[in-house]
């Protein structure tokens, strides 16, 4: 057995039975379309079993009995990329998966996403219909990586408590980057944190002027310890267990950062034009 062969079977034998979920309407496509996505599934996903829905309702049902991780939507299933969007939204907030779409119009689709769903621009991405076979599996075989899962990062610097669940220690922390799937944390001391340990955080809404009428000053949310730097000090961390009311603060407060970051990017900008404008 070749070595990439090896490696690929260890990596997809251990653990929970992974599924990627297709969610089309074959009786609306041509009969060579669906089975050249079926075969670009089964071959960029060697390590998955595939599940064929045809209504969004039955996948978010879905979500909450199997081990769903890569979500393909394809443009049959709605009448508009809008509506492929808003669909793509309702699985994130049931379950942590990437998406991948399959659309009819890709200006369309671009434009839907940009305006709801920034935020989650490294963790997804598209092809136009009819899908290049090369492309498409080029495409699932990145989504289907851990580093593909990566939710875009922004980073923070605000000062943070973070608690451990089972001895109820608290500490100070540095939130250095977050995301809608996990953040980096950094402490003055190594604590001794253990990978896969369950933490608390509470972070100080208040600091990006945010005031929200259940959570007030500060979003609590769970966290597992998924990595740890050499010295460990510093630890890198999913969000674990969001509500869909978690969620809509969390994205709140990303959205918030990003506009601060886009502002302060385009004020260096200005300053930069007017510096060399002066000379």
């Amino acid at each position: 057995m070749e070595s990439a062969q090896f490696l690929n079977k260890l990596s997809t034998s251990a653990g929970p039975k992974r599924y990627v979920l297709l969610l089309q309407r074959p009786r609306l496509m041509s009969e060579v379309e669906s089975k050249l996505i079926l075969k670009a599934v089964e071959h960029g996903l060697p390590g998955y079993s595939v599940i064929r829905l045809e209504e969004p309702n039955e996948g978010l049902k879905v979500l909450n009995v199997k081990n769903v991780e890569v979500v393909l939507i394809h443009h049959s299933v709605f009448s508009s990329e809008a509506e492929m969007v808003d669909v793509a939204i309702k699985l994130k907030e049931r379950k942590k998966v990437t998406v991948m779409f399959v659309a009819k119009s890709e200006q369309e689709l671009i434009a839907a996403y940009r305006e709801k769903m920034s935020l989650y621009e490294e963790m997804d991405d598209y092809v136009s219909s009819p899908p290049d076979p090369t492309e498409l599996f080029r495409k699932l075989q990145k989504v289907g990586t851990v580093e593909g899962r990566a939710a875009k990062r922004f980073s923070v610097d605000v000062s943070v408590k973070v608690m451990r669940v089972d001895s109820l220690d608290e500490y100070d922390a540095l939130l250095d980057d977050m995301s809608l799937v996990g953040c980096g944390l950094s402490f003055q001391e190594n604590y001794g944190f253990r990978r896969e340990e369950q933490l608390r955080i509470k972070l100080p809404l208040f600091q990006f002027g945010i005031f929200h009428p259940q959570y007030g000053d500060f979003l609590k949310l769970a966290l597992r310890v998924r990595r740890l730097s050499i010295r460990g000090q510093s630890i890198g961390c999913s969000i674990e267990h969001l509500t869909s009311m978690q969620h809509d603060c969390l994205v709140n407060l990303l959205e918030d950062i990003m506009h601060r970051q886009r502002m302060a990017r385009l004020v260096s900008k200005d300053k930069k034009g007017a510096q060399l404008n002066a000379r």
